[in-house]
């Protein structure tokens, strides 16, 4: 069964089932859940791709690309002709005859030499969406990464609860700390922790290192004529 929002939600609260009185609201179980997927796009960005039928050298790719998030998105690669059967019949641009560029607001792909009628597919990454989260109508978050979903957003969740509990709303806890005493604050800190290792785990990354670079590619399977051409590449409780 595909993760929601909704059953995100039963699953994190299952995970802090023994913690006693203390409530966890939607309203704040959906903040963490926006700053956990947030955190796994950037941990595993979701590659996609998108046909551009378009001519020409400059293309504004928020106004093409529905799901273009200019502070996240990045182009991987460029496929022209347009692969109508495989990409045997299709090559990659060289890197240095393409680029893409901010003007004002706008971030723009300038391809040397321009593309053709023949078209061309443009390979990019976007964030991870999950239904009923910030008006998404699909979870496009694969099985393989529902758990580490799920971890990343129950350590949000202890971290918020730790914040509450000490009287804060500062949310960002030293990465250091290191006395984690007897308080229901200082329990919430080293649950997080948990649960982020279990995250990292997950996702083969080191606790103490930087991320490193992958993706997950989420392409069709077929062009738009209905012809194949690609293929995918590609806890318990705590208390």
């Amino acid at each position: 069964m595909t993760i929601t929002l909704a059953s995100l939600r039963d699953g994190v609260r299952d995970m802090f089932q023994n913690l006693g009185p203390n409530t966890i609201t939607d309203e704040a179980l959906d903040q963490y859940a926006s700053a956990g997927l947030w955190r796994l796009s950037e941990d595993r960005a979701r590659e996609t791709e998108y046909q551009l039928a378009a001519t020409g050298s400059r293309f504004d790719l928020a106004a093409l690309i529905t799901d273009w998030v200019p502070e996240f998105s990045v182009v991987r690669q460029i496929w022209q002709p347009y692969p109508t059967v495989s990409l045997d019949n299709s090559a990659p641009i060289p890197d240095k005859d393409w680029r893409v560029q901010a003007i004002g607001t706008a971030q723009y792909l300038f391809v040397s030499g321009g593309i053709s009628s023949s078209g061309a597919l443009i390979v990019y990454t976007t964030p991870w969406e999950l239904e009923g989260l910030a008006g998404a109508t699909v979870t496009t978050v694969p099985v393989v990464l529902e758990e580490a979903l799920k971890n990343i957003v129950a350590s949000k969740t202890a971290m918020g609860m730790a914040a509450k509990m000490a009287g804060s709303n500062d949310k960002s806890m030293p990465a250091d700390f290191v006395n984690m005493g007897s308080s229901k604050s200082d329990q919430y800190r080293r649950v997080a922790r948990e649960y982020e290792k279990d995250y990292l785990a997950g996702l083969k990354l080191a606790y103490d290192r930087p991320k490193g670079v992958a993706v997950v590619r989420s392409m069709t399977t077929e062009d738009s004529m209905g012809q194949p051409f690609l293929t995918h590449r590609s806890g318990g409780s705590r208390w």
